[in-house]
């Protein structure tokens, strides 16, 4: 009985810990974590990275057809990026990959830098089919008034890092 309460604790702190961000709210955090721009890439990119099909959940998992686990709010290979404990992996970002399903993204991010220089956005099949050129162009989120009363946001105000109390954010991408 002692076990059973056990599990149901551990699945509770599991459960607490995981973050689904709001797509502008991920989108700054992105720029704050330092992927704007980083090695070509927008922060904007990246959220819809994250959207498809995580839904932009810290706590996503899912397996393929391979029997390739992916976890985390950017899918990040159990084969390839972190070690799961139950698969052979290459484990290039040298950490469990639990640690990909907290809501703490800081290494995630830093996991999917190296995964961008390694493969680029294109490695990701659910970004090629869902961020495609047509579709980007047509992807926007607005940030609306509802930031000036979130602590996160009032903070990175503060910081200097946001100009603005609302933002609009479009996808443009020139043709390949």
């Amino acid at each position: 009985m002692k076990s059973l309460h056990l599990a149901f604790f551990l699945l509770f702190l599991k459960a607490k810990t995981a973050k689904k961000f709001e797509l502008c709210e991920l989108y700054y955090k992105l720029r704050v974590l330092g992927l704007d721009g980083y090695h070509g890439y927008e922060a904007k990119e990246l959220v819809c990275l994250a959207q498809f099909p995580a839904d932009a959940n810290t706590q996503y998992y899912a397996v393929d057809h391979r029997d390739v686990p992916y976890y985390g709010i950017f899918q990040l290979s159990g084969h390839e990026w972190c070690n799961n404990g139950r698969h052979t992996t290459k484990n290039k970002c040298k950490t469990s990959c639990n640690n990909f399903l907290d809501d703490d993204i800081r290494d995630d991010a830093q996991c999917l830098k190296k995964a961008l220089i390694e493969h680029g956005l294109k490695y990701w099949k659910h970004y090629r089919k869902n961020c495609t050129y047509a579709a980007l162009r047509l992807y926007s989120f607005h940030c609306s008034y509802y930031f000036e009363n979130d602590n996160w946001y009032k903070k990175l105000l503060s910081k200097g890092k946001g100009r603005r109390n609302s933002l609009t954010v479009h996808i443009h991408f020139p043709r390949n």
